[in-house]
């Protein structure tokens, strides 16, 4: 059988590419970690249109090849699958074919140009444990060989190959190595109207001048603390985040804060989007709707914290500002720790707490692009309390004008 790969006008076509990256005119490619895998599908006549075409496993889509004249793109399919050098990933694609016959299946790299144009980059790809439901991938882990080119596939052009590079394979012992100016390609028996499954495992080959960045191997640094503490909690978004009127299909009730606690979570994060519910200016005044709408997610919080502690929150204001005081009966902070506490990251030694470290330095952050002042007072065995207070609108103006 004739491939249509074969034919004068397909190898016409894959010459195309050679010409534009300057291959031809002995331009050499600039070497390139690459970060995609991608693989072509490309029906026979008899076959007809490829349909259904989408991604079960790993980041990418189906797409069709749009550089293929308009009557042939309904064959076709492309993906570009997003992969790493440290490890293997997984893509699952699945088609179904109009009719029966044969498609060819093309691994190969990326297609990227450099900023300032001339030859696309070289990135390598490995590919290995091919397979399939529905039809044959043939030497799906390329462990037989003919020369150099794994038993059953073939290469249009350039010099693709199969190795057994010092990486642990998937399968056996080899590996296809690819890119997109040397691809492989095999051909798959497909039946009419059966869906079709295909598996790969792909990785991208380090260059060999590649530096990789410097493994963390302290996996108890502040940083690693805080995504912990912060994957313990529960995030209540696509509610209160909403503007009036709208309904993002997210609602919470009281039973679900028990829930939340039952499952292990020791916190619950409330996004709130204020600026639907602000005033006119120059006070820009919230709206007591949302006060209300978070005041019933806020007390049902509090209704799940351990017995006997207690939240206090009040403000006013006068001429020169407007305060906010919080108040707990904790167990207070230890004079040496007050003045760290706004720090990133930093918790007192011994602390119960299981925050990110993170808040207290957000809200300071805030405060001071308002030109406010924030303090905290904490007395051992009784509870802390921080004040903020923030001048009126016009001060800050006033002060924003001020000469450094």
């Amino acid at each position: 059988m004739t491939t249509l790969w074969q034919t004068p006008a397909r190898r016409a076509l894959l010459a195309i590419p050679f010409l534009i990256t300057g291959v031809a005119l002995g331009q050499s490619n600039p070497v390139k970690l690459a970060t995609q895998a991608r693989f072509d599908l490309l029906a026979s006549v008899s076959v007809g249109a490829l349909t259904n075409g989408y991604i079960l496993e790993g980041s990418g889509a189906l797409e069709r090849q749009t550089w293929l004249a308009a009557a042939d793109q309904p064959r076709s399919y492309t993906a570009n699958l997003s992969i790493f050098h440290f490890t293997w990933t997984e893509l699952v694609a699945r088609f179904t074919p109009t009719g029966s016959g044969t498609v060819e299946l093309t691994l190969r790299g990326p297609w990227q140009h450099p900023p300032g144009g001339g030859a696309i980059y070289k990135q390598e790809v490995l590919w290995d444990a091919l397979s399939a439901e529905n039809t044959v991938v043939p030497n799906g882990s390329f462990e037989t060989l003919q020369g150099v080119l794994p038993t059953g596939w073939s290469r249009p052009y350039g010099a693709a190959y199969a190795t057994n590079d010092p990486l642990t394979a998937v399968d056996g012992a080899r590996m296809a190595r690819v890119w997109h100016d040397a691809p492989l390609t095999c051909t798959l028996t497909v039946t009419g109207g059966v869906p079709v499954t295909l598996r790969f495992f792909a990785r991208a080959q380090t260059p060999v001048d590649f530096t990789d960045l410097a493994r963390i191997t302290n996996r108890h640094s502040a940083a690693h603390q805080a995504a912990r503490r912060f994957m313990r909690g529960a995030n209540l978004g696509n509610y209160l985040e909403a503007p009036p009127g709208q309904n993002w299909g997210a609602q919470y009730r009281t039973n679900d804060f028990a829930w939340i606690r039952a499952e292990g979570f020791d916190h619950v994060r409330l996004p709130i989007a204020w600026h639907h519910y602000t005033g006119p200016p120059p006070d820009y005044l919230l709206s007591p709707t949302i006060f209300t709408r978070a005041d019933f997610l806020v007390t049902n919080a509090l209704r799940h914290t351990p017995p006997g502690g207690s939240v206090t929150v009040s403000c006013g204001g006068g001429d020169d500002s407007a305060w906010l005081a919080v108040e707990d009966s904790g167990a207070g902070i230890p004079e040496a720790d007050r003045d760290r506490v706004f720090e990133r990251f930093y918790q007192s030694p011994g602390s119960s707490s299981r925050g990110s470290g993170l808040g207290l330095a957000i809200v300071k952050h805030i405060v001071v692009l308002h030109h406010g002042e924030i303090s905290v007072s904490s007395e051992m065995g009784r509870g802390t309390t921080f004040r903020i207070s923030i001048p009126p609108l016009g001060e800050r103006k006033n002060e924003s004008n001020q000469p450094s």
